[in-house]
């Protein structure tokens, strides 16, 4: 669907939304029910937004012909696609390949995934070897985006760039954070839901074990502060302690 220019002064969001029913409405008209809608931006402009709905239509062609015919005929729709089951009757939405995230490819990582990158390398590698990995990892990862910050934003606050890295993670599902004292060389991050910690439950007893996000925050705050080894942070609290959650004391 071709979403109006950026010009022009509606929402682009309320405009999806009003796209979005017009679709469902075809869907309806025919009696049919979607099992989902989703959206995706497909050109960098936002001129171009995909719309991805997944439905059971029985294998009736007449009747997959007609509901492509209608939403077809819809204002500013471009082209309609009929993306039929492998034989396996999984369906994939290849148009979100690669995902992107701030003009960035990423991928998505399931519950066993993790768990072979977390527990199972732990058992061949040892346990402090892939801890220590795992913080570099962060820590290298973290600092581009400190740079970043820096560059854009251009404050060296240690709270307020804390604060955007917070919801960053929060939006990469890393973890929900938020900051529970601040002084003037330090500041203490309530963690809920860290991503490492998650996933060890249950398989680590009596470990703090949040290393790739330590290292991440560490360095996204030495980039902005600009100094190397300036920032450490330490996981004072963890549910793998037996915690009711994390804690994060960061200190430079």
């Amino acid at each position: 669907i071709r979403r109006p220019p950026r010009s022009t002064p509606s929402n682009s969001s309320a405009a999806s939304d009003v796209y979005k029913r017009q679709v469902i409405d075809v869907f309806r008209d025919h009696n049919v029910k979607p099992y989902s809608l989703t959206v995706s931006v497909a050109d960098p402009l936002a001129n171009i937004a995909v719309f991805y709905v997944i439905a059971d239509l029985g294998g009736k062609m007449g009747l997959v012909k007609r509901i492509k015919e209608d939403i077809t005929a819809l204002e500013r729709v471009k082209e309609v696609k009929v993306v039929e089951p492998m034989p396996e009757e999984v369906i994939v939405n290849e148009h979100l390949y690669p995902l992107v995230m701030a003009d960035k490819e990423g991928i998505f990582l399931g519950k066993d995934e993790l768990l072979g990158l977390l527990v199972e390398s732990r058992k061949a590698f040892g346990y402090e070897s892939i801890s220590a990995i795992l913080y570099h990892i962060g820590y290298t990862s973290g600092r581009p985006l400190g740079k970043l910050f820096l560059q854009e934003i251009g404050t060296t606050e240690p709270a307020r760039a804390l604060n955007f890295l917070l919801r960053r993670v929060c939006a990469m599902s890393l973890m929900r954070g938020e900051i529970a004292s601040t002084s003037r060389n330090n500041i203490r991050v309530r963690v809920l839901d860290q991503w490492e910690c998650r996933v060890l439950k249950g398989h680590v007893v009596d470990k703090a074990t949040s290393h790739f996000t330590r290292g991440y925050i560490a360095g996204f705050l030495d980039a902005v502060l600009g100094e190397e080894g300036k920032v450490k942070v330490v996981e004072s609290k963890c549910i793998n302690l037996g915690d009711k959650y994390c804690e994060l004391l960061i200190l430079w």
